[in-house]
């Protein structure tokens, strides 16, 4: 820490009148012809086995800014591009998202030599004739583990109801033989429309996250309210971009972590919730910050931890809920010690962040600025970016830019060890 989702189009849109309650948003994604509508290779979806050589499902999700509250209708409609299945593709090959009409329906039939299924053999034979390379959706929860049953779209509008569990929604194609699934000219293109979450409240902010190399971050939430409270966690990474993270549960010991920038749960009254970030898989950690909305009385704190030689350590911070003007940040730069400092930028708006830092007499050493991105993020060491603080004890003040917001928190680093160091305010 020293010094150091396939994308969308959104939309707002409202209704006549201009009701807060009508808003509703609008996201459009490219799918590719080799998507299928859910990840086969997770365990929990191996009910239904289809088909090889796909890629993985287009995901809809909190990321997306979905409020997927059960019986929430989520509008799905193709929108342009088309999809060719054979490995000499021309234009009589190609179709758009109602798939082969000019062929048998695939519904439950095996295809290819194969003998695999198409994704339609898991369908209500209801929704009878499904072709194939039609567009096709799934709901699932935030795990993967598919929730009702998969259903077909085509061209559209489908209007799907989001069931209870449900946090996404997935979107591929169906097809009996991805291995040969191409794209013509333009992807395919299909849009979902939703409503966004229930109006939520900022409940802090955590200016720093590390998951990944020596680094792990615990987020512990608590309902101090007398009734459950809806509690969103957003990860950011230092562009303000939505940072994907890996979350585990120590209530769900072994269970394959969730890859996610945006968590959403439900806490009970007087409930608390643990969340751990930790990516094994990476050698350099992932770092940005993090915000908490709720609908209710939430609170929290985050845990850095780090290995050190052969013993891990921890140090505790409270999430930032003071919204103040200015922060001050005392550091010590001597003797072998370095201060860090992370700032965040809560606001949708790029900001500069003035600086002005101070030895231990109060005396101005030097004036500076920061730039943030919207909702951006920055750490480093102090005496990198701030030569003046170099080998020196003092102060560096934080100024909250105008109409702005800022999340500061400070570390400190001796050769073996670190502690959070808090940014004061009067």
């Amino acid at each position: 820490m020293r010094g150091s989702l396939t994308s969308g189009i959104v939309l707002l849109l409202m209704a006549a009148g201009g009701a807060a309650a009508a808003e509703r948003i609008s996201v459009t994604k490219t799918i590719p012809a080799s998507a299928g509508p859910w990840t086969v290779t997770l365990s929990i979806n191996l009910a239904y086995p289809y088909s090889s050589g796909h890629s993985a499902p287009v995901v809809f999700d909190l990321s997306d800014g979905f409020g997927f509250q059960p019986g929430d209708v989520l509008t799905i409609q193709y929108q342009a591009g088309m999809w060719c299945g054979g490995t000499y593709v021309s234009l009589g090959t190609c179709v758009d998202a109602n798939g082969y009409r000019n062929r048998a329906p695939a519904n439950d039939q095996p295809g290819g030599a194969s003998g695999t299924y198409g994704p339609s053999k898991y369908m209500d034979p209801a929704s009878y004739p499904i072709y194939w390379m039609e567009l096709v959706g799934t709901f699932a929860d935030d795990r993967g583990q598919i929730l009702g049953t998969p259903f077909k779209i085509g061209n559209g509008p489908v209007n799907a109801s989001v069931p209870s569990g449900a946090t996404r929604l997935q979107l591929g194609s169906n097809y009996y033989d991805y291995g040969n699934a191409r794209n013509y000219f333009t992807p395919l293109t299909a849009s979902v429309t939703g409503p966004p979450p229930p109006t939520m409240k900022p409940a802090g902010t955590m200016a720093q996250l590390a998951s990944g190399g020596l680094w792990k971050t615990t987020f512990v939430l608590l309902n101090s309210g007398t009734r459950p409270a809806l509690a969103r966690l957003n990860f950011f990474d230092d562009q303000g971009n939505a940072l994907p993270l890996p979350l585990s549960f120590p209530e769900s010991a072994g269970a394959e972590p969730l890859v996610t920038a945006a968590l959403e749960r439900t806490l009970a009254a007087g409930a608390s919730l643990t969340i751990e970030t930790e990516d094994r898989r990476s050698t350099e950690p992932k770092t940005g910050w993090a915000q908490l909305l709720t609908d209710g009385d939430l609170s929290g704190f985050a845990i850095f931890g780090s290995q050190s030689g052969s013993h891990d350590q921890e140090a505790v911070v409270p999430l930032e809920t003071r919204g103040a003007p200015f922060y001050n940040l005392w550091f010590n730069n001597t003797g072998g010690l370095v201060t860090s400092v992370a700032l965040a930028n809560p606001s949708t708006q790029a900001v500069k962040v003035a600086v002005t830092i101070r030895d231990e007499g109060g005396q101005t050493l030097a004036t500076d600025s920061i730039p943030l991105a919207a909702r951006g993020h920055t750490a480093f060491g102090l005496p990198d970016r701030l030569p003046s603080t170099a080998k020196r004890r003092g102060t560096v003040e934080f100024r909250t830019p105008e109409s702005g917001q800022l999340s500061v928190l400070g570390l400190r680093f001796n050769p073996g060890a670190f502690t959070t160091v808090p940014a004061l305010t009067q």
